[in-house]
């Protein structure tokens, strides 16, 4: 799963810069690839503070010790 979002956004992106690029520049397509990051990491903090799942919290565990860390296989 991590593997094909990892594709699938290199792709993405590729597909967005080329398509930008004539038409804001090398200067636009960068500053749209820095708010695109800026939003992409912003999502990454909020998603660290919702509370867990309800079937989760009856377990007892969190993401990162059910072994679902971004380092996992898949």
């Amino acid at each position: 799963m991590n593997r094909r979002a990892y594709n699938a956004g290199v792709a993405a992106g590729a597909l967005l810069g080329g398509m930008l690029l004539p038409t804001l520049g090398t200067r636009g397509t960068f500053l749209v690839g820095g708010v695109l990051t800026a939003g992409a990491f912003a999502v990454l903090l909020v998603e660290r503070t919702l509370p867990l799942t309800a079937a989760q919290d009856r377990a007892g565990v969190s993401d990162r010790v059910a072994g679902n860390s971004p380092a996992g296989h898949q």
